[in-house]
């Protein structure tokens, strides 16, 4: 599929002064600074060469993604696929076996997807739920690339089912969800209707016989989206893979209280996946106060 590309030079000097200023403050290794600078010199040429076309990048996972070089996704590629959501590619790593059902909730690009399809070797169920409709596209190209069944779901995860407003920045079109997002800032937001189905409505829906890990990184909705799936949570107990981000969840009036409370009710630990470790460890109460968290929601064995 074509894809329209045009540079903004500002935008691409921001960028670069950030990775310069990484650098400065030790927050990123020279080494990986100037691979920003290789990769993104290749895009351009790429561009040149093959106007119109998505750039290709392997994953660390064997996949592939067909990237829109206009899409704010491709960040990621310049940074290296290693340093996205390190905790939740490792703990994929683990938890995710040939056979096993995934559903990623907020599947932007399609990275997860095409992560959990190369733990399951292909065989497996993976189920890509997106709303963002500027992002459909995009994800539906890089679900075919690896032989993961499209089309996406375009839906959002609410509560009921029905039609609700979704909110885009311009800026950053990777981010969006049912309200106004609180992290990005002086930015010109568009309003878009878009279909809304509870996640117990879209398992039903596929007529999903079990769901072993479930990826919910939806922009502040999160709890929303784990509430609508009181039935699949508790029929087949999966693994829950959960962004944590008190700034976006207090526009939906929820709290880290509020989830504790859910847990007790469904009988799930709540942890944090520890790299060093290799292994989910329980969350500490300073947890609470971090600005962007991943949580692994995991099913308690019963007695």
């Amino acid at each position: 599929m074509a894809v329209s590309v045009t540079f903004d030079r500002s935008a691409q000097l921001a960028s670069y002064a950030g990775l310069v200023w990484e650098c400065i403050t030790g927050r990123r290794s020279a080494k990986l600074v100037l691979l920003g600078f290789l990769r993104r010199r290749i895009v351009r040429r790429w561009v040149a060469r093959h106007a119109g076309e998505p750039f290709p990048c392997r994953m660390p996972s064997g996949g592939k993604l067909l990237l829109d070089p206009t899409h704010w996704f491709i960040e990621n590629y310049y940074a290296g696929f290693g340093d996205f959501e390190p905790d939740l590619q490792r703990a994929l790593t683990r938890m995710l076996r040939p056979g096993a059902t995934f559903i990623d909730c907020g599947a932007n690009a399609g990275f997860f997807s095409v992560f959990a399809n190369d733990m399951l070797q292909g065989n497996g169920t993976v189920v890509a739920i997106e709303a963002n409709p500027r992002l459909l596209e995009e994800l539906n190209r890089n679900l075919e690339a690896n032989s993961i069944p499209p089309p996406a779901i375009h839906r959002a995860i609410a509560s009921r089912k029905g039609i609700v407003d979704f909110f885009v920045p311009s800026r950053v079109d990777v981010l969006g969800g049912m309200r106004p997002t609180a992290v990005i800032r002086d930015d010109e937001m568009s309003r878009i209707s878009v279909p809304a189905s509870t996640l117990d409505e879209i398992v039903a829906e596929l007529g999903l016989q079990r769901v072993d890990v479930v990826k919910i990184d939806i922009e502040g909705a999160e709890l929303e989206a784990l509430r609508s799936a009181e039935g699949t949570i508790e029929r087949d107990r999966p693994v829950l893979l959960v962004e944590y981000n008190p700034t976006n969840w207090k526009q939906y009036g929820a709290r880290h209280e509020d989830l504790e409370a859910l847990c007790d009710r469904c009988r799930y630990r709540i942890c944090r996946y520890d790299i060093a470790r290799d292994a989910p460890v329980p969350v500490e109460p300073s947890f609470w106060e971090s600005e962007l968290a991943n949580m692994v929601l995991i099913p308690e064995v019963a007695a």
